[in-house]
């Protein structure tokens, strides 16, 4: 990928010729979240009726210097060491970021398809992240956390005894970090008995590792200095506050789902609020939420931006500065965010092309980092092959896109969402081959996603508790997928 353009050109939404672009909209939709009494096991969650308001527009005008969290200009010399420029990435599938006075800055671990910084403590100069070592569809992948020297680029991989892989989220200082990893139940050759666990991460470099009853997977995400941490079970269906062994499930009345993703040390919590249960997960066309502490457990507030089809909330600093992305439109790279509160209008940040970026933290002095997927540079000349991309035809693909609301929510979601991601590999793998005309391989594929398939269905059959409307509704996505499947099979021959 090339890119000359490494300095983004700051951009404030009010100055958009867009109606009702004119100001931030932060909804006060004031919902209370409580934990009923520090039980391990469940936790009650209650919620206030809602009143919608809508805030005081901030006083910035497009003029206006660009609101900004720095306290003080950044010690680290992010120009040095293991950061590079967009124009020197090499080819992976994302590496991590970090946005400094409009810059972007990039570094990928050498062993890694895919890197993500998640926290960084500048006191130390030392960045904690996690990796992949080859690309998210492949069965053979395996993500590990690390630390890097930001003086000299020197990455030191983290190993946590029992676990298969480990994907550090979020930490406080240079002493506490907390994730999501997968313990191998004492059997690391056999993946068929491992199961997901909340990690924290002491100094010592031992980890305590948390299950919650009632819940097949979970994960955390950030925690405080308080030692508040936020996090989420089932695929980010429910999310939660943990404390001490205590979980507080975050909730509103008007929200199908709440996935808390950063947390400061006065207990402010920022994530993406979900609409409803076919798209919650798609966080293009969904807004986010900011939830502060109250007299009974947490006020939560859905925020937006005005003119942008998604906003997703990711860090929130000190001082209540925050910073996450905004979608200009659905299937559109997102702008990068940042504003010195959630009541200030924000300045916008857009990537290299051929980058779309996730903010997954900040640093109290307003450094926000993340992690940028990055496409294949494109090739200006190649005309004829946009045209033939455009024109092949991906009915499997398809039909498996349109059973995702079922994978990732509802009674199916567990059964579906394991081969989910498997399936649209192997539905892409037809496809290629159909669109090459060879018909050896295209039977090879077609036989290939038969056997997902047969898996699916009986992942399916096993489910208890669905309603006999919701069980055909699911019947009906895989008869589509097997019928595209054969479709193209019969077109391919």
């Amino acid at each position: 990928m090339t890119s000359t353009d490494m300095t983004s050109t700051p951009r404030n939404p009010i100055a958009r010729p867009r109606a009702g672009a004119a100001a931030l909209l932060l909804i006060a939709v004031a919902g209370a979240c409580s934990s009923d009494d520090g039980d391990t096991g469940s936790a009650t969650t209650t919620a206030d009726s809602p009143a919608p308001t809508s805030a005081a527009p901030a006083t910035t005008t497009a003029d206006s210097a660009p609101p900004t969290s720095a306290a003080s200009a950044p010690t680290i010399d992010w120009s040095a060491g293991a950061f590079v420029g967009a124009d020197s990435l090499a080819d992976h599938g994302s590496a991590a970021f970090v946005l400094v006075d409009g810059e972007f800055r990039f570094v990928s671990h050498p062993d890694a398809e895919d890197t993500s910084i998640s926290h960084i403590d500048p006191v130390s100069g030392t960045a904690w992240g996690w990796s992949r070592d080859l690309p998210v569809d492949d069965p053979a992948a395996t993500q590990w956390s690390w630390e890097l020297d930001l003086a000299t680029g020197e990455f030191t991989d983290i190993d946590m005894d029992g676990a298969s892989w480990a994907v550090l989220r979020g930490g406080t200082g240079a002493t506490s970090f907390v994730g999501k990893l997968a313990d191998d139940g004492g059997t690391p050759e056999d993946d068929s008995d491992d199961s997901t666990a909340g990690f924290v991460l002491g100094e010592s470099g031992e980890d305590q590792r948390v299950v919650r009853d009632g819940y097949s997977d979970i994960g955390f995400t950030d925690v405080n200095a308080s030692g508040l941490i936020t996090g989420f079970n089932d695929f980010g269906t429910l999310g939660f506050v943990y404390d001490g062994g205590a979980f507080t499930d975050l909730t509103h009345p008007d929200a199908y789902r709440l996935f808390p993703f950063s947390i400061n040390d006065t207990g402010v919590i920022v994530g993406f609020w979900g609409i409803d249960e076919d798209t919650w997960y798609l966080s293009e066309e969904n807004p986010a939420f900011v939830a502060t502490p109250g007299d009974d457990g947490y006020d939560v507030e859905r925020y937006e931006l005005p003119g942008f089809t998604g906003t997703g909330l990711t860090a929130v600093g000190a001082d209540g500065s925050i910073a996450g992305m905004a979608w200009e439109s659905v299937g559109a790279a997102p702008s990068v965010f940042v504003a010195a509160d959630a009541a200030s209008l924000p300045t916008l940040h857009d990537g290299p092309a051929g980058t779309s970026m996730f903010v997954t933290g900040m640093t109290d002095d307003g450094v926000v980092f993340g992690q940028a997927f990055l496409s294949p540079a494109e090739t200006a000349d190649d005309e004829s092959s946009d045209e033939s991309a455009a024109a092949a035809e991906t009915p499997i693909s398809d039909a498996i896109a349109a059973m995702s609301g079922a994978a990732h929510s509802g009674p199916f979601a567990s059964a579906l969402h394991g081969s989910f991601h498997d399936l649209e590999t192997a539905a892409a793998a037809a496809e290629d081959a159909a669109a090459s005309g060879d018909t050896e391989v295209l039977d090879a594929e077609i036989a290939s996603l038969a056997a997902l398939m047969a898996e699916t269905r009986a992942a399916v059959a096993a489910v208890d508790g669905a309603t006999a409307q919701e069980a055909d509704e699911v019947a009906a996505l895989l008869d589509g997928i097997d019928a595209a499947a054969q479709g193209l099979l019969a077109d391919g021959t």
